[in-house]
């Protein structure tokens, strides 16, 4: 995707610049740190796609039921 180029580059070029001025210890910390952020995203983000699924789901019934009458 064209929206991802610019943010992945800044992604990489922050990355480069704190594997020169961190000691190797705190690169991997802030990876970790880093990865527990997205997977936290991540199941937020799950749950608010399955919270809507089911939102959706529930307004179809009722209208499918409304129709019924």
């Amino acid at each position: 995707m064209e929206e991802l180029k610019e943010p992945t580059h800044q992604q990489q070029e922050i990355t480069a610049r704190l594997r020169k001025q961190l000691i190797p210890e705190q690169v991997e910390l802030m990876l970790k740190w880093e990865e527990n952020i997205n997977y936290r995203c991540t199941l937020e983000k799950e749950w608010l796609y399955y919270a809507g699924l089911k939102d959706g789901l529930h307004i179809w019934k009722r209208l499918l039921n409304s129709m019924a009458d």
